[in-house]
């Protein structure tokens, strides 16, 4: 059975870029899961059943994929987005950046000398 971890990223079939914050347990029901982040827009997290994740994505559906599971492992040294299908995000003062690069705001976050810097 695949192994997916905490820290691993993952390209949806449908082609966007997630990463793997935690397995968790149902509460009622004891069923795995698998919580995970999109890589893209506004960030949302997500949790899925731990077989579904894993899952083979259902060729009769879709018909035209060419990957063989729902979501497949990938490294972020060799994932890259091309930019007409870069989705865009927007950054706090309501300005847009394209995520195949860095956020301009997080750069001068950390290039900040304290915490009270803008």
């Amino acid at each position: 059975m695949r192994e997916v971890l905490p820290g691993e990223f993952y390209r949806h079939f449908k082609n966007k870029l997630y990463q793997i914050k935690g397995i968790a347990y149902h509460s009622e029901t004891k069923e795995k899961m698998v919580v995970y982040q999109a890589m893209y827009g506004d960030f949302k997290w997500y949790v899925r059943p731990y077989d579904m994740f894993i899952s083979e994505v259902d060729h009769e559906k879709y018909p035209d994929v060419k990957q063989l599971y729902r979501f497949e492992k990938v490294t972020p040294e060799t994932e890259t987005i091309k930019p007409d299908t870069a989705p865009q995000a927007v950054q706090a003062d309501g300005t847009e950046y394209d995520e195949s690069g860095v956020n301009p705001a997080l750069i001068q976050f950390l290039d900040a000398g304290d915490y009270r810097e803008n």
